[in-house]
């Protein structure tokens, strides 16, 4: 068992292959030959934060761990019997049939949390086990417990490396092999029962019912209470910190132990060089346990369950869509289509919907942020490859958190609004993927394209907006007018511009006949001008009466009508919309796809490029 105390645990992750080889200098050898490349997939590395899905049990993930990182020639009566061994040996008995817990789940201890944690790397029973902060946040008997339960293991031939923080005496006792760093140099490094022998010949003597790691922490830091025997309370130690790391550090060097090591370790790095030092390794490399197909399987299993028992996640999302659906279905119930407000009206569902559906899309981000640290180390000790995470969670939680609720938000309000067709309700899902502030301002809807600058408006291209508004109003308003109480198609008006005409011609008519019986009325009124004054009189103030009240009527129903009439097809010409062929209209679909399957590889090729070593 090799220990470290530093004040900085890089040097655990170097030494576990998990650390950015950038900036890093000197050589990783491994029985004198270099480090095979997946060398973080031999050994196992429990991390100090718990990295195990919480809404399973101890049980479940011990299988999950073993179906990704045991080999297919392993049965599955194999790994249930290596999973029932690691539960036995690490003492959950009691609890493997309990779920770990996460904030919204009560779970297991977080002494039976941490062996957990243990339990999923010792599954493929590694020959070295790295262990960051193994004791962070247990209590003293949880902590002791998780010790002995790792020198048990050392016992058995394995290799246990870990960095631990402040630990008590019946604890260091239990180390064989001690590292003390300081400011990147080392300043003891040898048998853990002998450490205190080294400190004394450097002056320094631990006092009774002191703990022997707290006194080594007090030298280094050059803490007051660490003095050497010759030294009084009342000396000058303002440079003593700087004085006494460099006397250290020159001690340790020339120390026994400091010769022994540099004596074994010469050999092997002399052996090294003669074998041609960086050109090869003769350790094979190690590829992914399982298949493509397999990772997708377990992890499709681990989803499914997931979601099924994390109701709050999925309950919540898809309620406050339903919610906010019947809110706005409520506010635009059965809206009309017969005046100008109707079309604002119309205009304003959309935009709103849209809108909504995009801000409600960015939190799908949140589904990879949320599993970051799981993601990170589960792919680093090599459980999966990052396609079959990308796939899983793109099929298993994107779509039933974020599409689903999509999906009954479009049913609810479209139904409940009453679209032009059926059209417009399967393209508003489509709509909801992002949104940034230059999607909305580039959209053509706020602002008009012709306003735009000419070495801005290219970017309009690039709008997710502009498609989705420019296909739903294409849908909604070509060849559409607002007008009379109804709305109505350009074949309709055009036969009500006919009826008009031949209206007119019955006019004309009407007009000619009596023009004519006027001038017959005329020549007998000349003759009887005498006897028909008063009849005359009265006829013409009938006939006043009679247009005064057409025009009444007339302004009547031009109010009731709500005025001049709207054109859908005016309103796609002011933004700037093709509308004319089928193509401008499927040609936003294929934008849409395009631009869906970009993100998507982008988000991939992202996940690809995450920095995994710290």
């Amino acid at each position: 068992m090799v220990h470290f105390v530093c004040r900085n645990i890089r040097f655990l992750d170097v030494l576990a292959g998990r650390k950015d080889p950038a900036g890093v200098r000197g050589h990783l050898l491994l029985d004198g030959k270099p480090v095979p490349e997946n060398f973080k997939c031999m050994v196992g590395y429990v991390v100090q934060d718990d990295v195990v899905m919480g809404t399973l049990t101890v049980r479940e993930n011990f299988a999950f761990s073993a179906a990704l990182r045991l080999p297919s020639s392993v049965s599955t009566s194999e790994r249930n019997q290596r999973v029932t061994q690691v539960i036995k040996d690490l003492g959950l008995g009691r609890c493997a049939d309990t779920k770990v817990g996460n904030e919204f789940i009560r779970g297991v201890s977080g002494g039976e949390r941490k062996r957990c944690n243990i339990g999923m790397e010792l599954i493929i029973s590694p020959p070295v086990l790295f262990l960051d902060e193994p004791t962070t946040g247990l209590d003293a008997n949880t902590a002791n417990t998780v010790l002995l339960f790792l020198k048990k293991l050392s016992r058995k031939g394995r290799t246990i490396i870990f960095s631990i923080h402040q630990p008590r005496f019946s604890i260091y006792r239990l180390f064989d092999n001690l590292l003390l760093l300081s400011q990147g140099v080392t300043i003891y490094h040898g048998p853990a029962r002998q450490a205190l022998d080294f400190f004394k010949t450097q002056g320094f003597t631990c006092q009774e019912h002191n703990n022997p790691p707290d006194f080594f922490l007090d030298v280094i830091n050059g803490d007051m209470q660490a003095l050497k025997d010759d030294q009084t309370d009342d000396d000058d130690l303002e440079s003593e910190p700087v004085s006494q790391h460099d006397m250290l550090v020159e001690g340790f060097k020339k120390s026994h132990w400091n010769q022994s090591l540099q004596s074994e370790a010469g050999s092997i790095f002399s052996e090294f060089k003669s074998q041609g030092g960086n050109k090869g390794s003769k350790h094979e490399k190690i590829d992914y346990a399982t298949s493509f197909g397999r990772q997708v399987a377990v992890l499709a299993w681990r989803s499914v369950r997931n979601l099924v028992r994390n109701p709050e996640t999925a309950g919540i999302t898809i309620g406050s869509s339903l919610l906010f659906s019947i809110i706005i279905a409520a506010i635009f119930w059965q809206l009309g289509d017969s005046t100008q407000r109707d079309f604002s009206d119309r205009e304003g569902v959309l935009f709103f919907l849209i809108m909504n559906q995009m801000f409600f899309n960015m939190s799908a981000v949140e589904i990879f942020i949320n599993e970051r640290k799981l993601f990170m180390h589960e792919n680093m000790s090599g459980f999966y490859r990052v396609s079959s995470y990308f796939i899983v969670k793109l099929i298993f939680d994107i779509i039933p958190l974020r599409m689903v609720p999509a999906i009954l938000m479009s049913c609810i309000v479209y139904f409940s609004v009453v679209v032009n067709n059926v059209g417009a309700f399967l393209t508003q899902p489509l709509m909801s993927d992002c949104c940034m502030l230059c999607v909305q301002l580039f959209g053509g809807f706020l602002i008009q394209f012709d306003s735009i600058g000419d070495w801005l408006s290219w970017l309009q291209y690039f709008s997710i907006f502009k498609y989705g508004m420019t296909a739903l109003y294409i849908i909604e308003f070509k060849d559409r007018e607002f007008c009379n109480g109804t709305l109505k198609r350009k074949e309709e008006k055009e036969e009500e511009e006919e009826d008009k005409e031949e209206e007119e011609e019955d006019k004309e008519e009407e007009e000619e006949d009596k023009e004519e019986e006027e001038e017959e009325e005329e020549e007998e009124e000349e003759e009887e001008e005498e006897e028909g004054e008063g009849e005359g009189e009265e006829e013409e103030e009938e006939q006043e009466q009679e247009q005064e009240e057409k025009e009444k009527n007339k302004k009547k129903n031009e109010e009731e009508d709500g005025g001049e009439s709207v054109l859908g097809n005016e309103r796609l010409e002011m933004s700037d919309m093709d509308y004319q062929s089928t193509w401008d209209f499927w040609q936003n679909y294929v934008a849409l796809a395009g631009m869906s399957c970009v993100l998507l590889v982008l988000c991939y090729i992202q996940l690809r490029r995450m920095k995994k070593t710290t």
